[in-house]
């Protein structure tokens, strides 16, 4: 974060914490890489239907049994192929799945989370897992879910991290490849200076070792 920061101050050094703000957004919404906090997930909204030339729903595959436009949709609209499926199989069980996942997230969209909810977080604040288990076997699902996502750590795609779909929506980007490169030779330039230095360190208190024995002999 902070070589980014940097990176952000050699370009715009007027006015960095404009172009920082920005690349943290664009880093969390177009690249899926989590540097904010989440927001809270929005409505539901059922996939739309494929429709003919003429703007008519075209049926559904699992309905009609017909093999090859459910291979297709799978392909194309694992979404809508997923509900398909489904109220194909079974209409009611369908509904009322769509229903529940729908009022967790409203009422997921309704929680407040804010620093003191954070600390209090046992997936944050380094609670045991004795701590963890009774949270879950206790916390409603919702809130379990939130405070999962929440106490997800800040991870760039890089290094351990290293995300081969997200460097390439970075990459997609020029001004915010160009960012997130420069942050990237800042901090490898960081640890090869600072290998060099522990290096050195290392080196000197040896041959203080060294001279000290000798002293005493």
């Amino acid at each position: 974060m902070a070589w980014l920061w940097r990176a952000c101050a050699e370009l715009e050094p007027e006015n960095p914490a404009k172009l920082f703000k920005w690349s943290l957004e664009t880093l969390a919404d177009e690249c899926a890489v989590n540097v904010l906090q989440p927001l809270p997930p929005n409505e539901l909204k059922p996939p739309e239907p494929w429709r003919d030339l003429w703007g008519k729903p075209l049926p559904n595959p699992w309905m009609t049994k017909d093999l090859k436009s459910q291979s297709l949709l799978t392909q194309r609209d694992p979404p809508l192929a997923e509900w398909m499926k489904k109220f194909a199989e079974s209409p009611y069980e369908a509904a009322c799945e769509w229903a529940d996942k729908q009022a967790a997230v409203l009422k997921q969209k309704a929680m407040k989370y804010d620093s003191d909810s954070h600390l209090a977080n046992v997936f944050a604040n380094g609670a045991s897992e004795t701590d963890k288990a009774l949270f879950v076997r206790n916390a409603d699902k919702a809130v379990l879910e939130r405070c999962k996502w929440e106490a997800q750590p800040i991870e760039f795609p890089t290094a351990k991290n290293f995300n081969l779909t997200a460097q390439g929506k970075i990459a997609r980007n020029p001004k915010l490849n160009g960012l997130f490169s420069a942050a990237n030779n800042y901090e490898r330039d960081w640890r090869e200076g600072a290998r060099a230095k522990a290096r050195a360190d290392i080196e000197a208190a040896k041959k203080n070792l060294q001279e000290l024995e000798a002293a005493t002999k």
